[in-house]
């Protein structure tokens, strides 16, 4: 009797064949049969590597994300950012996006402050005009007090 994982297969025994046919056609069932379970373990081979090259994709891509999220929100170590968003996405499993809002919220000094307008004359309006008027007071005056009131309006811009 020859046994295989498929099952097992009773040896026919065929009156008019030779027994060197037979031995010789056991021969190649039991060589088929060895190919079949090596091709079977090459097979679970290459399915178990393809499985781990899809999760390390995943996973770069994932990192990939990540990076572009912390860039985009103004990260500015953003090797440490990634540990750390890596770190809650894992624990708490949060997105990528939702990791990156947590990060930025509770670790705001890992991210560039927003930007502040570096002219009080930019912002426009009444403010402008009134530190117009208070540089050319303190201009023609020479007070010092009033050019200390137009450098605490032109800093609190």
């Amino acid at each position: 009797m020859i046994e295989s994982e498929v099952g097992t297969c009773e040896e026919v025994l065929v009156p008019d064949a030779p027994p060197e046919e037979l031995e010789e056609l056991q021969e190649r069932a039991r060589a088929a049969e060895e190919r079949a379970s090596e091709s079977e373990a090459r097979i679970a081979e290459l399915e178990a590597q393809l499985a781990g090259i899809s999760g390390e994709q995943e996973q770069e891509a994932s990192a990939h994300e990540m990076q572009s999220l912390l860039c985009d929100a103004g990260a500015i170590d953003l090797e440490a950012a990634s540990i750390l968003a890596a770190g809650l996405i894992d624990c708490e499993e949060l997105s990528p996006a939702q990791a990156v809002a947590t990060l930025k919220r509770e670790k705001a000094f890992l991210f560039a402050a927003p930007a502040r307008s570096l002219s009080a004359m930019s912002s426009g309006g009444r403010f402008a005009s009134e530190l117009e008027s208070v540089a050319s007071a303190a201009r023609s005056s020479g007070n010092r007090r009033e050019l200390l009131h137009y450098m605490r309006l032109r800093r609190n811009a």
